[in-house]
């Protein structure tokens, strides 16, 4: 019977099965668990040859949602994009094509956020997060009556207008702060 454990694309370290975060700081949570290669008794030379083809892996069916964003879940380019709540450390993890906003039972985001201060202010969908060749942009979503705005480091992005995030920058959501924390980067 093998362990299956869980191994860090960053960094490489080998996790338990269970563990979401490395302590390169990258996250676990979507990574496939595989059996230990420790345990893993060894092939012997003259099976490896025959049974090769037949033990290939098949890459996973796309699922509606890869399809509709133009990338699949394992085999992405994109960088994962982080963000860290400066009040609580909290983490937050953006996948491509994500809206953020408001924990609200009316509310369409993805990623919803309660119980952090401030949250009553934002929009029920307040941002969109997009990664196109490695790169990340977030888009403050148009609406009739916009009140809360978007900023990334003290620069205010537009209604409807993207702006560029990289690694460490401070990315401000009516008076919430995050930092920006793209993985691999």
């Amino acid at each position: 019977m093998s362990t299956l454990v869980k191994i860090c694309s960053i960094c490489g370290a080998k996790h338990a099965e269970s563990e979401f975060l490395c302590s390169c700081g990258a996250l676990l949570d979507r990574i496939e668990p595989v059996p230990d290669p420790d345990l893993e008794p060894p092939v012997p030379p003259d099976e490896q040859i025959g049974s090769a083809v037949s033990s290939c892996p098949q890459p996973p069916e796309p699922n509606a949602a890869s399809i509709e964003c133009g990338v699949t879940d394992r085999y992405c380019a994109e960088p994962p994009l982080i963000l860290e709540h400066q009040g609580t450390s909290r983490l937050f993890e953006i996948t491509n094509g994500d809206v953020l906003g408001q924990a609200h039972p009316t509310s369409t985001a993805r990623l919803q956020l309660a119980n952090l201060p401030g949250v009553n202010c934002l929009h029920r969908e307040h941002c969109h997060f997009v990664c196109g060749q490695g790169a990340w942009r977030v888009t403050a979503i148009a609406r009739p009556k916009f009140t809360n705005p978007t900023w990334v480091n003290h620069i205010k992005v537009e209604p409807g207008m993207s702006h560029p995030l990289r690694n460490g920058d401070r990315l401000t959501l009516c008076n919430i702060v995050f930092t920006v924390r793209v993985q691999g980067v």
